[in-house]
């Protein structure tokens, strides 16, 4: 999904833009069913809550921040293109789960983590 350029944002400014979206986005309901219509949509959310943040972060110079956005924003698309429409019991399920499911489950407490780090730096 693409997103309009940003522009560069302070330090401070990126916390303070950044935290109450994720935060809000960190009870997202993928638990217990990853596999719920709510899930899907939470899912859904992240990713373009990622690829805003990728635009934050190219913007600001923030490496690292855009780097583990686009890594958050690729899980959330394949977890939903994916790995909702695989078959139970498959290989391709199975690593969904492995390789995934933490990142979608995570995925905005990671991507808050970042941010904070970023901050930081």
């Amino acid at each position: 999904m693409a997103t309009a350029p940003a522009e560069p944002l302070s330090r401070q400014d990126l916390v303070a833009k950044w935290e109450p979206k994720l935060s809000q986005s960190i009870t997202a309901p993928c638990t217990p069913n990853p596999y719920s219509v709510e899930c899907l949509t939470a899912v859904t959310r992240l990713g373009q809550l990622a690829d805003e943040l990728v635009a934050d972060a190219a913007a600001s110079g923030f490496a690292n921040l855009e780097l583990t956005a686009r890594e958050h924003a690729a899980s959330a698309q394949r977890w939903n293109q994916v790995c909702i429409t695989s078959q139970p019991g498959t290989d391709e399920r199975s690593e969904c789960v492995v390789n995934v499911y933490s990142d979608i489950a995570f995925g905005a407490e990671s991507l808050l983590a970042a941010v904070y780090e970023a901050a930081q730096s």
